[in-house]
């Protein structure tokens, strides 16, 4: 009888058992998929159409149909589910060895560490990288509008690709999320329908799959997918970023208060390297009148003048191409400008249109996406990589700078000439539309510009001490922190100073600032505040570099520190200093 009972006993507890692991890796699954339960299904409604005209030379495959699990809300919504294993919670992966080995191989194919990122899981977890006010901040999803996110590639890596893929679909509210529409730019690595079998149903219904025919270029490949976007606002990704914690809702929520807005994240940076996901500070993006982009810190009375770490942030450009547009606001001002071809000046095109045609371009501090950070572009582009980014940003000058495309040409004198394609649809649509003037733009929206233009400046270039043979230098220090002089170097952006007409010696958008003025102190670099005083200075060609109000002499305290200082004016070698350039007096 006792051995009856046992039998009964241990089988109660081994059914029980049993039970409860299947209970528990279906329910695990469920709210949290991962590869395990990777179903290899035919695309279901596979067609192909292909239409010849010259205005859609593509074919066209849907992934599904999109009204199973309307109203289910899958992933990772709210906060990542913690887990073990290779990048996870986006930590770095080290490799040593011949794993280093095949990935140090394999980095020029995408300019990223493919066997990192073939080892991190599709769905890996991240950390939340928002300010702790954004996650008080309650949404009403029912209230904002729709989505299509629009992700252009070419060639891109299958395991980052499925990371932006599966971060939109496991971080977005299924009510939101209409589609994810993918533009395969004439990918020549492999057969992107027969890899996208093997993605499970619940993702592939909200996937659509656009393949064109020949190489559009990023411009043309985007607008074919804002073509085919259904959703009442319009998300551009790349193909190898990772959306964060609610990432959504607030650039959601920043269109639909004012329809005019173009919203863009902060763009946290993902280590080409270990893929390690890094949180980036707060900054504006801004360019030079070589039409480079570049991120430009929050000055301190940028930061005094924010009343909350959550507000949106007025910038005069968008640093890359990962932003959102209200749908018929970006067909009503033209889309992108379609002439563009290959890559590199359409996003800063489309921000000059925006501004000057009745909107306004907002970082949202809120919303978060991670961006593998590529030193340079893996591929080349039909007729070169240099080529097309000259006709592009020669676009750019000729249709939106007005006189100002002098500035362009005086500071990237290779686009001279260079061939830009016909513009005069684009001068059409700006009449069209009624555009401010560039100069307008310069006043209200990126002031700080105007005072480096060419008939603005005194002296430009690098600034060389005769008596040392260096040259002044950020040396790296940023806003408030002593600079110096170091070895000087053909093009170095840390040695591209000027002197104004008003009297600021400029680094950008930095001023050099005297704040004590007793003999040796040493100097910074400030937010130009135009106010003369402890940033107005005086030059002669060559000569010495007066501080206007305190009538001392910027120096050099010595070989060892080179560090500048301000000293009385007492003729030494080293307060003699040379701009590579100097405004031509005019003729009289």
């Amino acid at each position: 009888m006792a051995t009856k009972l046992f039998s009964l006993l241990l089988g109660g507890i081994i059914w029980f058992s049993m039970a409860s692991v299947v209970y528990f890796f279906y329910h695990e699954s469920t709210l949290q998929p991962t590869n395990r339960r990777a179903v290899f299904l035919m695309i279901e409604g596979e067609s192909r159409q292909e239409n010849d005209g010259p205005e859609r030379a593509r074919s066209r495959t849907k992934l599904g149909s999109s009204n199973e699990l309307a109203d289910s809300e899958f992933g990772q919504l709210g906060r990542d589910v913690p887990r073990f294993g290779p990048g996870e919670n986006g930590q770095p992966v080290l490799l040593y060895g011949e794993a280093k080995e095949r990935a140090d191989d394999t980095m020029k194919v995408h300019n990223f560490n493919l066997v990192v990122s073939n080892m991190i899981s599709v769905e890996r977890t991240l950390k939340d990288t928002r300010h702790e006010r954004c996650r008080s901040i309650n949404y009403h999803v029912s209230a904002l509008p729709s989505v299509s996110v629009i992700v252009a590639f070419y060639n891109e890596a299958w395991s980052a690709l499925l990371r932006t893929i599966y971060s939109v679909y496991n971080r977005s509210p299924t009510s939101l999320l209409k589609e994810i529409i993918l533009v395969d730019d004439s990918s020549d690595d492999g057969d992107i329908v027969e890899q996208m079998k093997a993605i499970p149903r619940r993702v592939r219904i909200k996937m659509k799959l656009i393949q064109t025919k020949r190489r559009e270029g990023v411009a043309k490949a985007r607008l074919l997918g804002a073509g085919e976007a259904v959703g009442e606002v319009l998300v551009f990704l790349d193909s190898h970023s990772e959306v964060n914690t609610h990432w959504l809702e607030p650039l959601l929520d920043a269109i639909n208060r004012d329809r005019s807005t173009v919203a863009a994240p902060v763009t946290d940076v993902i280590d080409h390297e270990t893929l390690e996901y890094v949180e980036s500070g707060i900054s504006r993006s801004v360019f030079r009148w070589d039409l480079s982009i570049k991120q430009s810190p929050l000055s301190k009375a940028d930061l005094a003048d924010r009343h909350s770490p959550a507000e949106p942030l007025r910038t005069p450009v968008l640093a890359n191409g990962i932003f959102a547009v209200d749908r018929n606001n970006f067909e009503r001002i033209g889309g992108l400008d379609n002439q563009m071809e290959g890559w590199g000046g359409e996003t800063l095109e489309f921000s000059l249109r925006i501004w000057m045609c009745g909107g306004n371009v907002q970082i949202i501090p809120c919303s978060r996406v991670g961006h593998i950070d590529r030193k340079e572009t893996p591929y080349d582009f039909p007729g070169g990589v240099e080529s097309t980014y000259l006709h592009n940003v020669g676009r750019v000058a000729e249709i939106w700078m007005d006189d100002f495309k002098k500035d362009f040409y005086a500071a990237l004198p290779e686009a001279q000439n260079k061939y830009y394609g016909d513009i005069a649809d684009r001068i059409a649509l700006r009449d069209r539309l009624a555009c401010h003037p560039f100069q307008w733009y310069l006043e209200k929206v990126y002031p700080s510009l105007q005072g480096t233009a060419q008939d603005k400046l005194v002296a430009w270039g690098r600034c060389h001490n005769k008596q040392t043979n260096l040259c002044v230098d950020t040396v790296k220090a940023g806003e408030s922190k002593p600079i110096g002089v170091a070895k000087c170097g053909k093009g170095l952006p840390s040695q591209a100073f000027m002197i104004t007409l008003d009297g600021e010696f400029r680094w950008e958008d930095l001023c050099l600032d005297l704040a004590d003025y007793r003999p040796g102190q040493k100097l910074t670099l400030e937010g130009c505040h135009g106010m003369g005083g402890s940033q107005e200075w005086k030059h002669s060609k060559p000569g010495h570099i007066t501080h206007k109000e305190s009538g001392m002499c910027l120096d050099v305290a010595g070989l060892q520190t080179k560090v500048l200082v301000i000293n009385v004016c007492r003729e030494r070698p080293t307060e003699s200093w040379e701009f590579a350039h100097y405004r031509k007096p005019k003729k009289s």
